[in-house]
């Protein structure tokens, strides 16, 4: 298994296809993915992005080969346009179910959606880009919270904060939605230096969000 850093703020698997195996309509899954895999030959599922399964033959790792194989590929090759050395993210949705996406496609989609999300404007916008990274990149929703978190704390440079003329005088922009979200998920709502929090009518935490550099532009 090879451990590389990736453009996008998420941990994801991806098996390198090769000539031989295409031309044979196969997909061989490396030892280090051997867990996600059955013991035993039989049938797996692939699930696409409309949740159609698609049944395909699966060989188990056996003595004589240190790869299990997923067989009946050609079809998917053909309409991603697979060649040798291209890389496919592999997600394990259920027992026996599993997802595959070219690298290149998910990259695109996941930049996508990221840039939606930091673009939204209202509390639905967030939601709808939240709900379908969670969807397609099949992590939950806290874990893509937390990646946002440290990839948006972690860059290195903080513009002057922007100033709007209103018909009263000068308004200093407001907080993003998506900002908003990261936050509540992360602080839980609650102050990050007293950790304390007043309850609204439904038993949500009630909180703002203000910038400790008043000067400084949206920065965690």
């Amino acid at each position: 298994m090879e451990t590389q850093k990736s453009e996008i703020p998420l941990n994801y698997k991806t098996v390198k296809t090769t000539k031989g195996r295409i031309d044979k309509g196969l997909l061989a899954i490396p030892v280090s993915l051997l867990d996600l895999f059955p013991k035993s030959n039989g049938f797996i599922y692939l699930v696409d992005d409309n949740g159609i399964e698609k049944k395909h033959h699966f060989t188990a790792r056996d003595g004589s080969t240190r790869e299990c194989r997923i067989g009946t590929m050609k079809q998917f090759y053909s309409e991603y346009q697979i060649q040798d050395g291209d890389e496919l993210v592999l997600q394990k949705i259920d027992e026996g179910k599993f997802r595959l996406i070219p690298e290149i496609l998910f990259r695109q989609r996941f930049l996508a959606s990221l840039s939606n999300l930091e673009n939204s404007t209202d509390d639905d916008s967030v939601q709808h880009s939240l709900a379908d990274i969670e969807k397609f990149a099949n992590v939950t929703l806290e874990q893509i919270l937390e990646n946002e978190f440290v990839r948006l704390a972690r860059k290195a440079t903080v513009q002057k904060r922007t100033v709007l003329p209103v018909d009263h005088g000068m308004m200093k922009e407001i907080v993003p939605p998506f900002l908003r979200k990261i936050l509540q998920m992360v602080y839980r709502g609650k102050c990050q230096i007293s950790n304390f929090s007043f309850l609204k009518r439904n038993g949500d935490p009630y909180f703002e969000v203000h910038h400790i550099n008043p000067e400084q532009s949206h920065h965690l």
